[in-house]
Parts: structure tokens; sequence; C-alpha cells
């Protein structure tokens, strides 16, 4: 009965170790502070949230990174340019999430 006691034990615990090296990926966190592009030019209010829900306002030669929500208010736009050189513009009252980008 021992025995069997401590295989369970053992089990368990290499299931959690597997568990909180899953959960735990460098390239997630790598992947969060990837700069994805840079603000050409904004007016009225434009801000960005990171993935943390920290918001910060955008002005002109701002970094957006992955993982940013940007969000323009009424009679705001703004264009960004990525790191391709693709142009992104956002109309008033927009939201754009930056999942992912390569």
């Amino acid at each position: 009965m021992t025995n069997s006691l401590q295989t369970i034990t053992n089990r368990l615990c290499y299931y959690f170790l597997y568990l909180c090296i899953g959960l735990y990926s460098p390239a997630a966190l790598i992947q969060e502070h990837v700069v994805a592009g840079r603000v050409v030019a904004t007016r009225g209010q434009v801000s960005a949230v990171d993935a943390t829900g920290s918001s910060r306002p955008l002005n002109r030669r701002a970094e957006v990174r992955v993982g940013d929500t940007i969000t323009t208010g009424a009679d705001a736009f703004a264009q960004i340019r990525m790191s391709d050189d693709a142009i992104i513009a956002l109309k008033e009252s927009t939201g754009f999430q930056i999942l992912a980008y390569s």
C-alpha cells in the first residue's frame, strides 16, 4: 500500500512539473516585447493598452508592440508603419489588436 501511494505521489509531482514547464513559455515572453512598428502620424486621442493592461498615449514615433491594442477616440486617426514598411491607417473610434507579428 505504501509503495502505491509513493508511486501516485511521484506521478503527481511529474505532472505538476510538466504543467509548470508548459505554462512557462519563453517564446510568449519574448513575443510581448517585439516592436511591430512605429506611429507615423496621429490626431486626437490615440492610445495603446499592452498585454499587462497598462495604457499609454501614442504620439508620433511611438513604438507599437506585439500584444498592444490600439484605440482611437472620436475625431481621431493614426497611421502606423510596420517593421516590413506596411502602413496601417486607423480611423476614429477604432480598436486594433496586434496578436502576433512576424
